[in-house]
């Protein structure tokens, strides 16, 4: 669902609309970007922190908007459909080769950190099966 073509498009069209009705106006600077969890702890377990996520988001609608811009050129199917991919489809084709693969015990590391921080447990997930 959240790779699917146009999604943050949709949705961040969707959201200026409802905040362009509502009291609060034009508050909001940056465009709403849909990441998955699994992509988010993909990139926390290479090292990645928020600054770096928040780059990338504003990374990816850049790449859109050239995606788009080439879309009006060509009028081209193909471009149509590279101007609607997903953050999680660039994050694998395009960001991932930037970051480092990082030892297994690193790994393995941050795991732990991240499911000790949910409070995720053997206990809680018995209880929820």
């Amino acid at each position: 669902m959240f790779s699917m073509p146009g999604i943050n498009d949709y949705l961040n069209n969707a959201f200026k609309k409802i905040i362009a009705e509502s009291k609060i106006g034009n508050t909001f600077k940056n465009n709403v970007t849909i990441i998955s969890l699994e992509t988010i702890f993909n990139f926390s377990i290479r090292g990645g922190d928020t600054n770096q996520l928040h780059k990338l988001a504003d990374r990816y609608w850049k790449i859109i908007y050239n995606r788009q811009l080439n879309y009006k050129r060509t009028g081209s199917m193909h471009d149509y459909l590279q101007s609607k991919v997903s953050f999680d489809e660039i994050y694998e084709t395009i960001y991932l080769k930037g970051f480092p693969r990082n030892p297994r015990d690193k790994v393995d590391k941050v795991t732990k950190e991240m499911i000790a921080s949910i409070g995720l447990t053997q206990e809680v997930l018995d209880e929820i099966l």
